[in-house]
């Protein structure tokens, strides 16, 4: 019996003839194209930061230059400074608090001293901390990026912030290498896009040894500077925020140093008894988990 079916050749002729002439020519599977009018586009892993309008070398030459100028100049200056450390206790309630002011001033011999004004203290409740220990907290580097430590670092553009007033380029900020007797800055740095200055600092000191949490609660620091006579960028303002272990949970620890009154040269009718303050001070030693790429806003003060 002769079948009514055609044969498998004749089939395919069959169906290939009833393909239009154009599809027909084009081997292989067909794959949809995207619809008319949208294109496809990957989505970068991270954010790419926008170019400044100035080469970020440039704006590391300029801003370290300044840093050079700032802390020759800071030397010739005498200032009013607070100290303030605050516990605020687990459960709520008020804790201990130690407020220390000096005075900060150039004496007729030309030497920097430091004159103690006042000491209040309400006792605190979990922290052993002293008034040497705050006097030793204030003494962060207030330049670290002079043109010589600068060469220390590497310095990655990461965009501009405004920043109060300001419109900032930011830079992060990480050691090339750790070392054992100094601590080097690991952080954020905010440099002002018209005077080319670094106007906010954000992170920590860091070294080759860990201290423990004990040792200095004290790990992050957010460094505010204002301007000095129309001239000069001088750190006016610093924080930071730490815990101690306590019975109930953690105690946390607010320390919040403030400088003010700049005045060129302050000479002193009398010499104090006590030795001259450091012309430089001594690298601080904050440890602690790195900064996040982005640092929150100034505080209010």
């Amino acid at each position: 019996m002769k079948s009514l079916f055609p044969s498998s050749l004749a089939l395919a002729v069959l169906l290939v003839a009833a393909v239009p002439r154009g599809l027909a020519q084009q081997p292989g599977p067909l794959t949809p194209s995207p619809p008319p009018g949208k294109e496809v586009r990957r989505i970068p892993s991270a954010p790419v930061a926008e170019a400044p309008p100035i080469p970020p070398t440039e704006i590391i030459r300029q801003f370290t230059a300044r840093e050079d100028e700032f802390s020759r100049a800071h030397l010739n200056y005498g200032f009013h400074r607070t100290i303030r450390l605050q516990e605020f206790l687990a459960d709520g309630s008020e804790g201990g608090e130690l407020n220390l002011e000096q005075d900060i001033f150039i004496a007729p011999n030309g030497k920097r001293y430091e004159k103690m004004i006042k000491e209040t203290t309400k006792e605190l409740q979990a922290s052993q901390i002293e008034f040497q220990d705050l006097k030793e907290l204030a003494r962060i580097p207030f330049f670290p990026l002079t043109t010589a430590d600068a060469a220390r670092y590497t310095l990655s553009y990461v965009g501009s912030q405004p920043l109060d007033e300001l419109r900032t380029y930011v830079f992060r900020i990480q050691p090339r290498q750790l070392e054992r007797a100094v601590r080097r800055l690991e952080g954020l740095i905010y440099v002002d896009d018209h005077d080319m200055a670094v106007v906010k600092i954000y992170g920590r000191w860091v070294g080759e040894v860990d201290e423990t949490q004990a040792e200095r609660p004290f790990v992050m620091f957010d460094i505010q500077r204002e301007n000095v006579d129309g001239k000069y960028w001088f750190p006016d303002y610093m924080r930071s925020d730490g815990f101690v272990p306590a019975k109930q949970g953690q105690t946390h620890l607010r320390l919040t140093i403030k400088m003010s009154d700049f005045k060129a040269g302050a000479p002193s009718a009398a010499l104090p008894s006590t030795a001259p303050a450091p012309a430089s001070p001594p690298e601080p030693a904050p440890q602690g988990a790195a900064s996040k790429p982005d640092a929150p806003k100034p505080p209010s003060r």
